[in-house]
């Protein structure tokens, strides 16, 4: 009984189905162009909204605007003292911008470990 009577009340229902946009119906690049305007936190905090922002927060061109013009070779600068440059030149390669961002942004050790 219980399946057959929701479905007659939904039926039976007289409400109208709602045709309003919300923000998770923009585009991602529309929401990337916006949030290339903020600064890194801010972009975090915007990516808890929904599903939408939290795409577009992660797409490359927003966190290559907050990257230094030279990001590869200074990527590649603090990373050369590991054992295996090979490995290091393609891990450029395969990080998303967002997370040479966040590599970048840690205390990394320099010159041999000895400056930070």
């Amino acid at each position: 009984m219980g399946s057959g009577f929701s479905s007659f009340l939904a039926i039976s229902s007289t409400s109208p189905v709602s045709q309003e946009t919300g923000l998770g119906d923009l585009p991602e690049s529309v929401v990337g162009s916006v949030l290339v305007h903020l600064n890194p936190q801010e972009i975090c905090r915007v990516a808890s909204i929904n599903r939408a922002f939290r795409s577009a927060s992660s797409a490359d061109f927003v966190w290559e605007s907050k990257l230094p013009e030279n990001y590869c070779s200074v990527f590649k600068w603090i990373f050369k003292n590991n054992d295996n440059d090979d490995k290091n030149d393609n891990i450029l390669v395969d990080l998303c911008k967002k997370d040479v961002y966040a590599r970048l942004s840690r205390a990394n050790s320099i010159d041999g470990g000895t400056k930070v």
